[in-house]
């Protein structure tokens, strides 16, 4: 909780729209009220009527918020508190500096720490992480982001590895272990073996290549289509037609955590069996009540347990109808021609199906019906991706059209993707994805829908190369530097780090130091069973369902024996992922 929200009297809480989500996951509004916080406002308001003396403003460092600040200054309150999520901006100070209130206000920063998301999963919610990171170079974030990743490991334990690959993640591994080395010093150790035995963080630069591609799994085909934000999905009215019932709530739906991680082609026969088992659950309760024991004094317990059964079922019953809507809107779209056409151009593009002539034709066709911005930057960026570039007479081509059809802003797009090597010109060098695809098996013959036992499930027979790269470093029993994630036995570093940067590693004694376990909204986490062994993951940049849906198939695998705690700067899909570079200078 913020300093101003132990200060007394009645407050006014003002937050961006964006962050209101992301504070419920991680403080009800009791305990909101229980510091002094009477009512939540959103910025987005066009005029904002406060009744408070107090107001607490937590928002994003846009112009457009920083004004309303200046606003309000204006008026009778008596004291204003600012906190900028997760930084301040120079820009928000100078407007501030500017209207003469800069002094007038208590600034401060609220950086989200872990935010639970789901078992095992957490974020740091920072928005447009990935443009942040490697498009500006702001760094500002490491040392939290380190921070949080020192309170998880203070709950699950420390880690014998700490390995990874990329600039920012090497930042946030030097930090991590400053800070490790640091809490050893201060806090007495209590030493214990502990399952968790490394500690893998990727830059989202590592695999441009997964968020490009179209998800299949149940979840993140719904995030893809719908939006998920903050376990809640709000339906248009040809999916849900009830009004009153379109938002839905994904936190505590039974059949939605049944099938979330499921190939889109296997989700309607999952369905349907969730179906039959309601049915028999029904009858069976029906026909336990009509015995004599029930009717009985001696009965009124199994009565009570009955009831309450019946709730579940008809909670169950309710769940399983709005999947059944939802799930027929799913097919509706993934059978049509468009998207068909979409996939298949995927699967070319990563298969080597691929001609030159009929992409600059497909290009064209999605240029001049102007199809969707995102959509035709993601068929031109897996192309640079897979193919090592475009030819320079084509790439420029393209670019020209797309300006001229999308419109000038469309060129500060362009140029960003351009810079992070999303979108790129064929430099003549030797093409390092086919011997990548090979070496990590990326693309293995007849992969299992149904039952899956590989990540390639969640693409229809294309791992995500993430998982992959995971995958590789905890199926290597040698926690030894030559090993990990340099991948020299089968020849293919060299084009691995060309194509997903350098890769690090740091080797701990294998006694795990735990420290003392602090009240923390991370203690949310699973309890780690110490038969099973514990990779915590961590993804800069973002992390897609996909690769979400991929890592937890890993736990699934029984010989495995692991389970994995993700963290991610934030949750992407291509939309989200693409879009962060829309219509801003470099």
């Amino acid at each position: 909780m913020v300093k101003d929200s132990h200060s007394p009297g009645k407050k006014a809480l003002v937050l961006d729209s964006s962050l209101s989500g992301p504070l419920s996951l991680i403080a009800e509004f009791s305990l909101l009220k229980e510091h002094g916080i009477e009512k939540i406002y959103h910025i987005e308001s066009e005029s904002l009527q406060l009744s408070n003396n107090q107001v607490l403003f937590l928002i994003r460092p846009t112009i457009k918020a920083t004004k309303m600040v200046r606003a309000l200054e204006s008026t009778e309150v008596s004291k204003i508190s600012v906190y900028y999520a997760p930084k301040r901006s120079a820009v928000s100070e100078r407007i501030l500096e500017e209207e003469s209130v800069y002094g007038k206000l208590h600034i401060g920063e609220f950086f989200f720490d872990l935010v639970p998301m789901d078992k095992n999963i957490f974020s740091f919610e920072l928005n447009d992480s990935f443009k942040s990171l490697f498009i500006d170079n702001d760094i500002h974030g490491i040392s939290d982001i380190a921070k949080g990743l020192i309170k998880l490991c203070s709950l699950a334990g420390y880690p014998v590895k700490v390995q990874g690959r990329g600039s920012c993640s090497k930042m946030v591994a030097d930090v991590f272990q400053r800070l490790r080395k640091e809490s050893e010093r201060i806090t007495p150790k209590k030493h214990r073996k502990s399952g968790v035995d490394s500690l893998i963080i990727l830059d989202r630069t590592v695999d441009l290549l997964t968020p490009l591609l179209t998800p299949l799994t149940y979840e993140a085909v719904l995030d893809h289509l719908f939006k998920i934000k903050n376990n809640f999905i709000n339906f248009e009215a040809n999916v849900l037609a009830d009004p009153n019932n379109r938002k839905i709530s994904l936190e505590n739906d039974p059949v939605y955590h049944e099938i979330k991680y499921k190939h889109l082609s296997t989700v309607s026969q999952s369905l349907n069996l969730i179906a039959n088992n309601l049915k028999e659950g029904y009858g069976v309760s029906i026909l336990l009540f009509h015995q004599e024991e029930y009717k009985t004094a001696n009965g009124i317990n199994e009565l009570h347990k009955f009831v309450s059964k019946l709730g579940n079922l008809q909670s169950q019953k309710t769940c399983l109808e709005v999947h059944i809507k939802i799930i027929e809107e799913i097919n509706k779209i993934f059978s049509s021609l468009e998207m068909k056409e979409i996939i298949e151009n995927e699967q070319l593009a990563i298969m080597f199906n691929f001609d030159e002539k009929e992409f600059i034709e497909t290009m064209e066709e999605m240029i001049f019906t102007k199809a969707p911005f995102c959509s035709t930057v993601k068929l031109l960026a897996l192309v640079s991706q897979t193919q090592n570039g475009l030819k320079k007479k084509h790439f420029d081509y393209l670019k020209d059209e797309i300006v001229n059809t999308y419109g000038f802003e469309s060129l500060f797009s362009l140029l960003n993707y351009e810079k992070i090597g999303l979108i790129k010109q064929d430099d003549s060098s030797k093409n390092p994805f086919p011997t990548i695809k090979k070496n990590l098996n990326l693309t293995p013959e007849n992969t299992v829908l149904e039952t899956p036992v590989d990540p390639s499930y969640v693409f229809s027979g294309i791992a995500p190369l993430s998982v992959r790269l995971i995958q590789q470093s905890i199926e290597d029993p040698k926690p030894s530097s030559s090993s990990i994630f340099t991948f020299r036995a089968n020849n293919s570093e060299e084009y691995l780090s060309k194509f997903s940067g350098t890769p690090f590693d740091f080797i701990e004694n294998e006694t795990n130091h735990a420290l003392d376990k602090a009240p923390s909204i991370i203690t949310q986490i699973s309890t780690v069973t110490l038969e099973k062994k514990t990779t915590i993951v961590c993804f800069l940049g973002g992390i897609t369902r996909s690769e979400i849906a991929a890592l937890k198939l890993l736990e699934s695998i029984e010989d495995q024996n692991r389970e994995f705690i993700i963290v991610t700067s934030d949750i992407i899909n291509s939309e989200s992922f693409l879009s962060q570079f829309e219509k801003k200078f470099i």
